[in-house]
């Protein structure tokens, strides 16, 4: 199980650094659609969180 959880935060932090490189290509192009990223980063950034204290819990 542990892992497993590796995996996911492994995963989860790609994900960050993906939503990290669009936000910054987008840039000041179109203020909407990276506010809408950077709401989905802020979640991912949670999820990194969550990761971390399951890890830290088993």
């Amino acid at each position: 199980m542990h892992e497993r959880q590796g995996t996911c935060l492994s995963d989860v932090q790609v994900a960050i650094g993906a939503y990290g490189e669009i936000i910054r290509w987008i840039g000041d192009m179109d203020a909407p659609t990276r506010r809408f990223f950077e709401g989905i980063l802020a979640i991912e950034e949670g999820h990194v969180d969550d990761m971390f204290m399951l890890l830290k819990s088993n």
